[in-house]
């Protein structure tokens, strides 16, 4: 019942007893006896779960569309060239993908996640959704396919972080405008929506347009980046692309004029996200840089998930855009020091912490 979402309540006995009753009662019929069947009461006990509880609308809705994946990294000494194989020195398995790594960050640092995507009728399916669930994140919004498997992502990582990421779509690819329509009633009242590129392009621009009719914020990460159409730009709340992003979507201009292109296009607030570097915040009335916060580099896959999800966490509970980003600077800079990227999520209380300088990063570069 917990693996439900929402979870739901149910009333727990003792099986063995329970059993034990059913066989004495089986036999006896079967000697013809007439003794009614449970005649012993069975003390129960009533597990509330979010099924029973009051509903309350939700204080600071985000939903989030987009790749549910299973990720197997492969540890290297570095990332290989075309034609080169390259030996593993580890591999390991963590649940993600874009859209479940923002669902899973939005819902730690505090705000109400819904999620909107596909699985597969399979292992890592049911592995994936059971870890969701755990995570707080409504699920009302993901089906199960039967013709499709369950989205995968290999990645490569490198001694210093850096990596290549390639990803099987699988279920994602199933996430169409037709699927965004028999949801939409989960974009109600949402304050932010945010959407990724590893579903198909047509339903991210259904997704804009009906945010737009419901005066929902977009936040969009162009990640595979391709080719955004003046609708899609038009209008937009928030894009978010990283330096290699910019480059493919805005080629041969440097960072600041990349994000003038974007403001030209009609785009709302623009951050580039520059690594090591930090990011560069841009919209109609000016720019402005943010510099990272220095940890060791460990692990660099998903740091962009972190960073968009902090950074909407924060703007739904009412923070301003500069609060909002140099919070989820340091979020973002704190998971590359750490493996993996739900792992990597940095806890509300040491962001706190870490912002307001009262905790030493050099304790924490040495745990």
């Amino acid at each position: 019942m917990e693996q439900l979402s929402p979870a739901v309540t149910s009333v727990k006995t003792d099986v063995n007893e329970l059993a034990r009753l059913a066989v004495e009662t089986l036999i006896s019929q079967i000697n013809g006896n007439q003794a009614p069947a449970f005649a012993t009461s069975l003390p129960v006990q009533l597990i509330r779960r979010e099924s029973v509880k009051r509903h309350a609308k939700p204080k600071h809705k985000i939903v989030i569309v987009g790749s549910i994946n299973m990720d197997v990294t492969l540890n290297v000494t570095r990332l290989p060239h075309s034609g080169e194989t390259v030996l593993a020195s580890g591999q390991s398995s963590w649940p993600g993908g874009k859209g479940a790594n923002q669902a899973i960050g939005v819902s730690r640092f505090g705000a109400d996640a819904f999620m909107v995507g596909r699985l597969g009728n399979d292992l890592y399916g049911k592995q994936l959704f059971e870890r969701l669930t755990r995570e707080q994140v409504n699920m009302q919004g993901v089906s199960f396919s039967q013709d499709q498997l369950s989205g995968t992502a290999f990645i490569n990582v490198q001694s210093d972080g850096q990596n290549t990421i390639v990803v099987n779509p699988g279920a994602n690819a199933s996430v169409t405008p037709e699927y965004i329509e028999n949801n939409h009633s989960i974009f109600a009242e949402a304050q932010y929506c945010l959407v990724q590129m590893e579903i198909p392009l047509e339903t991210v621009k259904a997704i804009v347009r009906l945010c737009k009719e419901l005066k929902v914020k977009v936040i969009l990460k162009p990640s595979p980046a391709q080719e955004l159409s003046a609708e899609l730009l038009d209008g937009l709340f928030l894009l978010i692309p990283n330096q290699e992003e910019a480059d493919i979507l805005v080629p041969n201009l440097a960072p600041v004029e990349q994000a003038k292109a974007f403001l030209d296009q009609g785009v709302e607030n623009v951050i580039i996200t520059l690594a090591d570097k930090g990011c560069l915040f841009a919209r109609k009335d000016g720019m402005e840089s943010y510099p990272a916060v220095d940890f060791p580099s460990v692990d660099a896959t998903g740091a962009s998930d972190i960073f968009i999800s902090c950074l909407a966490a924060q703007l739904s509970k009412g923070n301003d855009m500069d609060t909002s980003i140099k919070l989820a600077t340091i979020a973002a800079s704190y998971s590359v020091s750490k493996e993996g990227v739900q792992n990597a999520i940095i806890s509300p209380d040491l962001l706190d912490d870490l912002f307001s300088g009262d905790y030493s990063l050099s304790a924490i570069t040495k745990e």
